[in-house]
């Protein structure tokens, strides 16, 4: 949790100092379509158990 912790800190202290929104854009996508590939990914594992 903590370190989970750190990183938001550190992702919002560098958002803040990128002026442009585009970057900071690019990266909320990428970290929302890892997020969705983690999840997508988890519960395929948990289907192919069950099987």
């Amino acid at each position: 949790m903590e370190l989970k912790t750190s990183i938001s800190v550190s992702f919002l202290i560098e958002a803040e100092e990128v002026s442009d929104l585009e970057p900071l854009l690019i990266r909320v996508i990428i970290g929302i379509g890892v997020g969705v590939s983690v999840i997508v990914l988890i519960y395929w594992v948990i289907r192919k158990h069950r099987e």
